[in-house]
């Protein structure tokens, strides 16, 4: 989706939950040298538009990770997040793994999805599951009950707080605008 302007009939496909809270899932960006300019700019638009935020691996996306990245205004925001298996199993690099297990010890993760892509990366949810009960850890809510609730009673999206001696908080007067 980064990058790519989608109508709202196109988006109202791509999106999940029932009225009033439809969601998207927004994926953090891989690439570390493009920034999170344009990443900041789809979400602005999408919570404008009214949708609520799934954020596929932000494990993977070490300026979102950063202290001043933004994932604690994501989550102030009510984004959810969706950590990979393939993270968790170390098949990207040690700090993704890092990033998402330290993502699952502070109770931040909302779904852990396969994010299988075909023969070349198989689903490996299973070993994700095993990897997080070696820790002491139970996923199967994470992979199973979580989605399935976010499916059916949606994400909610909550406006920013103006600033003290602000106006209304920017993209508060798009909000549930259809364009």
């Amino acid at each position: 989706m980064p990058g790519t302007e989608l109508t709202d009939a196109e988006l109202e496909i791509l999106a999940q939950g029932p009225p009033g809270r439809r969601w998207v899932l927004l994926e953090a960006p891989l690439d570390p040298a493009a920034g999170l300019d344009g990443f900041r700019a789809d979400v602005e638009e999408l919570q404008a538009r009214g949708y609520g935020l799934l954020i596929g691996h932000p494990e993977r996306c070490p300026p979102l990770m950063a202290p001043d990245g933004g994932l604690d205004d994501l989550l102030d925001r009510g984004a959810k997040l969706q950590v990979n298996a393939s993270s968790l199993i170390g098949d990207h690099d040690d700090a993704s793994r890092s990033a998402g297990f330290d993502l699952l010890a502070r109770g931040l993760v909302d779904v852990l999805a396969s994010d299988a892509h075909g023969t070349h990366r198989p689903p490996c949810l299973g070993a994700a599951l095993d990897a997080l009960a070696a820790r002491g850890g139970d996923g199967e809510a994470l992979a199973a009950e979580r989605p399935r609730q976010l499916v059916e009673h949606g994400i909610g999206v909550r406006e920013r707080a103006p600033a003290p001696g602000a106006g209304a908080a920017p993209g508060r007067a798009r909000a549930g605008r259809r364009s």
